[in-house]
């Protein structure tokens, strides 16, 4: 498909709307794989460390930052997307938030609309929190990646012209 035509936006429009399955689906896989790897992290930061090899060592330290970074946000990811579940379930029985049905006084009902707002806003709102902390987790990692890399690079160059 031709990324400017109509169709192909159509199909991203819908992808964009579904991507939150996809999100879940690997964010679990990534908090699993990411709780089997801390002891092997861990064991080969400290091998490096007592045997000497401060660069392994310290690449080592880095990747286990890394690796409880991503931890850390993946599972506060998962948390806000069953809450954004659970808010759209919520809205699908209960509908939007009807003020005058409440029967507060008119300042009140109008401190509370303009404080909380409506509760479809909410879900957008959250919505889009969960698709930026996803977004920013792997960011995150890659950039992480790219400085081991370069970090690498320049220890092998260094140790080259030695």
């Amino acid at each position: 498909m031709e990324y400017n035509s109509p169709e192909f936006r159509k199909w991203l429009d819908k992808l964009q709307k579904e991507s939150w399955q996809l999100e879940l689906i690997i964010s679990g896989f990534a908090i699993y794989g990411l709780f089997t790897a801390i002891d092997p992290i861990g064991i080969k930061s400290e091998m490096a460390y007592v045997n000497g090899n401060m660069v392994y060592a310290i690449i080592w330290t880095i990747v286990a930052m890394a690796l409880y970074i991503l931890l850390f946000n993946l599972v506060l990811h998962v948390l806000l997307r069953g809450l954004w579940i659970g808010a759209i379930g919520l809205r699908y029985v209960s509908g939007d938030i009807d003020y005058e049905n409440l029967n507060y006084s008119s300042k009140f009902t109008s401190f509370l609309t303009k404080k909380v707002g409506s509760f479809d806003r909410f879900i957008a709102k959250l919505e889009n929190y969960c698709s930026v902390l996803f977004s920013v987790s792997f960011l995150l990692i890659f950039y992480v990646i790219g400085a081991l890399v370069a970090l690498f690079l320049m220890g092998f160059f260094f140790w080259a012209i030695s």
